[in-house]
């Protein structure tokens, strides 16, 4: 797994890009990824069109799966369209269709915008399979690119832990 240049750096302030309203493709409901304070959030970028991004999802689904339920309680797979003008029904049925059991958003582009600025263009390159992951502390963590293997996405959630109270 690459580490991308110019990734965001852990700040006092969170980003904005965290408190932008989604909407949940499977449900209809609207959160922001900052509703997800206290647990390690897992995002990644993709698109419908890409087998690439298909690889990685149906590897993730499978490390996810691996998860004692304790670990996976305090994980939240979100996984971020880059297609702003998808229709989220869209999004909703490839999510369904491929059994993804994670939360589907498409990004809005000033989303999109600001996580670039913070992350580099690498963030809305789809193919390269984009993802980062924020402590539950808030810490945001770098960028990576590039397949990764179950036994590598199992590694990274290996030290998934709650929030300290």
């Amino acid at each position: 797994v690459e580490e991308a240049a110019g990734a965001a750096a852990t700040t006092e302030a969170a980003p904005a890009w965290l408190a932008t309203e989604l909407t949940d493709a499977c449900s209809g409901e609207p959160f922001a990824l900052a509703d997800f304070a206290g647990k390690t959030l897992y995002i990644e970028t993709m698109a419908t069109w890409c087998p690439n991004c298909h690889g990685q999802l149906s590897r993730l689904t499978e490390a996810a799966a691996t998860l004692p339920e304790e670990q996976r309680a305090e994980i939240v797979f979100v996984v971020l369209s880059t297609e702003g003008e998808l229709p989220r029904e869209a999004l909703a049925e490839y999510a369904e269709t491929n059994a993804f059991p994670f939360i589907f958003a498409v990004m809005p582009a000033d989303m999109l915008r600001a996580m670039a600025d913070d992350f580099g263009q690498e963030i809305a390159v789809p193919p390269s399979m984009p993802y980062l992951v924020i402590a539950p502390d808030g810490a945001v963590g770098d960028l990576h690119t590039g397949g990764s293997s179950v036994e590598e996405l199992q590694a990274l959630f290996a030290g998934a832990q709650p929030a300290a109270s």
